[in-house]
């Protein structure tokens, strides 16, 4: 809902700026609307593709399952992993119905890589936790998937260090084990 006199564009405009890409289909896959990152996407033509308007997979064989997961969304957000053709991890989904129009049903989808590569960035752990700089460049290679040995080669420190920052971490955010760190950190990621 669009409250004042802003014209409604401005939320496009908002949404065009993430980084994730985004796009709105009908109920016949078709595409409404993307972001500069989906249609970066489809145009490298990997994984989920745009043909003659139609959202559609590389492989042929996954689009039943996709298009049934589209379509049996309802207002609730719903997830869907498709793992990628290259057998490099998953593109990773997240859609839900935004609308009827005109006797269509609108969904808005999400996705992005699981990619060892895929970047993540996480909001203020230093206020949330007092994490210090170190220790979020710590926590943020350790979520990425990286060993101890990895980051301290990374960060040209001993792996002494690392584990002192890991101690150190797991006091601040009260976790004892890397699933409790990941599960604490979750609701900060971007």
């Amino acid at each position: 809902m669009l409250r004042g006199d802003g014209p409604p564009w401005l939320a496009l405009q908002w949404i065009d700026g993430d980084p994730l890409p985004r796009c709105l289909v009908n109920n016949a896959l078709e595409l409404v609307w993307a972001n500069p990152p989906a249609q970066g996407h489809f145009l490298k033509g990997r994984d989920i593709e745009c043909y003659d308007g139609v959202i559609t997979l590389s492989n042929p064989g996954r689009l039943a399952a996709f298009a049934k997961f589209v379509l049996g969304c309802g207002r609730e957000v719903s997830t869907f992993c498709l793992p990628r053709d290259n057998g490099d991890g998953f593109l990773l989904f997240r859609a839900r119905e935004v609308g009827r129009h005109g006797g269509q049903r609108f969904f808005g989808i999400a996705f992005h890589s699981s990619e060892p590569l895929a970047e993540w960035r996480y909001a203020d752990l230093n206020i949330a936790f007092q994490l210090t700089r170190s220790e979020i460049k710590v926590v943020e290679k350790l979520a990425e998937g990286h060993t101890t040995d990895e980051i301290a080669s990374d960060m040209r420190i001993s792996i002494a260090t690392v584990r002192s920052h890991l101690k150190h971490v797991y006091a601040k955010l009260e976790v004892t084990s890397r699933e409790g760190l990941f599960s604490r950190i979750q609701p900060f990621r971007l």
